[in-house]
């Protein structure tokens, strides 16, 4: 996660281009939360999608989006935590979805 931060305190001990370690607290939810990749998330009208493997293929479910990272975000959502998501092909489960493309 990149994130921009300002220093006031030992500035004179930085050199440029030095990176600084930092760890971020989430906010405690009581609901469960997952790491996923980035590639299994979906957006559509303004919602935050994953697609769950079922029987007779995939269901969207929203999702909260608590923190988006370069690869992966973590998520909560009404999930067990057992589900197989989706994370190739998504775009077209997307386009199902809105009805885009061949029925």
């Amino acid at each position: 996660m990149l994130l921009r931060g300002s220093i006031t305190q030992g500035v004179e001990n930085l050199r440029p281009n030095q990176f600084v370690e930092v760890s971020i607290a989430t906010n405690s939810t009581t609901q469960a939360q997952w790491d996923v990749p980035n590639s299994a998330i979906a957006r559509v009208n303004g919602k935050t999608l994953v697609f769950v493997t079922t029987a007779q293929g995939f269901q969207a479910v929203a999702v909260k989006l608590l923190n988006e990272g370069a690869n992966s975000s973590v998520i909560t959502a009404e999930l067990k935590g057992d589900e197989k998501l989706a994370v190739r092909g998504v775009s077209a489960l997307k386009a199902s979805l809105l009805g885009i493309g061949a029925q």
